[in-house]
């Protein structure tokens, strides 16, 4: 359980930096 857990919260935060990293002007 606290695999994926961590699997999950590294998924989102590496969405989350993906999304800060592309442009905003779209």
């Amino acid at each position: 359980v606290f695999k994926e857990k961590l699997l999950l919260m590294v998924i989102e935060n590496a969405a989350r930096w993906l999304a800060a990293e592309l442009p905003k002007d779209r």
